[in-house]
């Protein structure tokens, strides 16, 4: 009998790639790139419009990124921004009632399936999955922080 490999960080990591697949190709089904489908992800379940600074922060993405992408969904038609009642000089992203319709009809779905997913795990799995990915991500991040 053969014996099994204890797991490694690599397969941790493996499944964070496999993770990222899986979304990748919800992006292509779609019909959107990754970033696209992010914010639109974000915008989707908010309930108030955030500015671009706060969906480069949520989703760990560079501005530069945040910005092509939003350029990109507004030129279709998707966002459109406005002055922050609080602060003038900050811009909010708002879905047009293009992309309200577009949330409904290709983000929603995706939303549930999460939700359906998880369900399904037994409700100690889901807090043991949450806690140990925490700590698993607190801890390279510890051991991460003196690196250049």
């Amino acid at each position: 009998m053969a014996a099994h490999a204890p797991p490694r960080f690599s397969d941790f990591i493996q499944l964070s790639k496999d993770l990222d697949g899986l979304y990748h190709q919800m992006s292509l089904k779609a019909g959107l790139s990754d970033s696209m489908l992010a914010l639109l992800y974000s915008l989707c379940e908010r309930q108030s419009p955030p500015t671009a600074i706060e969906l480069a922060q949520e989703w760990s993405l560079t501005k530069q990124t945040v910005h092509s992408a939003l350029a990109a969904i507004e030129r279709q038609g998707i966002t459109t921004t406005g002055d922050s009642p609080a602060d003038r000089r900050r811009k909010l992203i708002f879905l047009t009632p293009s992309g309200q319709a577009l949330c409904r009809e290709r983000i929603l779905p995706i939303l549930e399936a999460e939700r359906r997913s998880f369900a399904r795990l037994t409700p100690g799995e889901r807090e043991t999955l949450i806690a140990l990915t925490a700590k698993a991500n607190q801890y390279l991040k510890e051991e991460t922080a003196a690196l250049r």
